[in-house]
């Protein structure tokens, strides 16, 4: 499932559900993302920050931090 939206609306409802999950989204999104404070998701019962690696040409990978979760 692949949302094109832009802000919080964009993250993908399997970061909730699978642990290991990647998803692929523009810088654009990815700054929504940040600037609406939604960087941090509740997996697990644990509040869990979200990060971000550029894969170049405007496109990032978007995964858990599971190692640092608070």
């Amino acid at each position: 499932m692949t949302d094109h939206t832009n802000g919080p609306n964009a993250l993908s409802p399997n970061h909730w559900t699978c642990e290991t999950y990647i998803q692929r989204m523009t810088t654009k999104q990815w700054k929504d993302i940040l600037l609406h404070h939604e960087d941090q998701i509740v997996y697990k019962g644990n509040v869990i920050k979200l990060c971000a690696k550029k894969l170049g040409y405007g496109v990032v990978e978007v995964y858990k931090d599971l190692k640092n979760d608070k």
